[in-house]
């Protein structure tokens, strides 16, 4: 005797199809027919239709090797073992191409930490300057300092990984170019303050101060604007490769 069995719509859902009833599909032994479709195409009916009974949606499990899975009989208890293949080890393309974007974008999400990083440094030192025996904080301004030295060489550590394994042009190494230059100021910016803040601070100095603190901004700011740019372009890259 030949076994027919049914399952519900929920499980052709969890495969991205979808199922419509139509009193125009006309009905089996008394129940609405629907049609059941795949990506806009109706799957091929061998003998019994998907059906409404009982106000319930049933497709006939036999439904499911049109979408790739396996179905298999089991006489011995009455079951029936429904697989999934598994997608191929090797990536497509396309894939790679998706995967290789989503780790350039994060590093640099990482690297803009830095600049900011950087920026932030940057513009706490005009504080050093306003309290009371400043002399006191230089201790503090060292490890702020050795901080940011250590988020710089942890980004570029990270980031010389990525360049070696993904195959997609990227400006990772542009970045860390602009920002060498961008913590080079910093650090001459940072040795200017030492002195300033020290018993040894003068007048001059502190002009001077005020001088590389306007240029150091204008890098910073011109280092941020060229990440972010960079930033920008990637994703109408990766816009443009998604719509495709």
């Amino acid at each position: 005797m030949k076994r027919i069995f049914f399952v519900t719509i929920t499980l052709l859902l969890l495969v991205s199809s979808w199922a419509s009833a139509s009193s125009l599909n006309g009905d089996f032994e008394g129940n609405p027919i629907i049609s059941v479709k795949t990506n806009g195409q109706d799957l091929k009916v061998e003998d019994v239709p998907a059906i409404i009974y009982k106000d319930r949606t049933m497709v006939p499990i036999y439904l499911l090797k049109q979408l790739g899975l396996g179905v298999a009989w089991n006489s011995s208890n009455y079951s029936v073992n429904v697989t999934i293949p598994q997608q191929s080890a090797n990536p497509t393309k396309e894939e790679l191409v998706v995967n290789d974007h989503l780790l350039i974008e994060n590093t640099y999400h990482i690297l803009r930490d830095l600049d900011e990083a950087m920026w932030k440094f940057v513009n706490t030192f005009e504080y050093y300057e306003k309290v009371d025996n400043p002399s006191n904080y230089t201790q503090l301004l060292d490890e702020e300092y050795k901080n940011l030295m250590n988020q710089h060489i942890e980004s570029v550590q990270l980031s010389l990984k990525i360049i070696q394994s993904v195959k997609s042009d990227n400006q990772i190494d542009n970045i860390m170019k602009s920002q060498a230059k961008a913590l080079g100021s910093v650090t001459q910016l940072k040795n200017l303050l030492s002195i300033q803040i020290s018993p040894q601070g003068n007048s001059q100095i502190a002009a001077n101060l005020k001088i590389s603190m306007l240029d150091c901004l204008q890098v910073l700011r011109k280092n941020i604007d060229n990440t972010k740019k960079i930033e920008h372009d990637l994703l109408l890259k990766e816009m443009e490769i998604f719509l495709q």
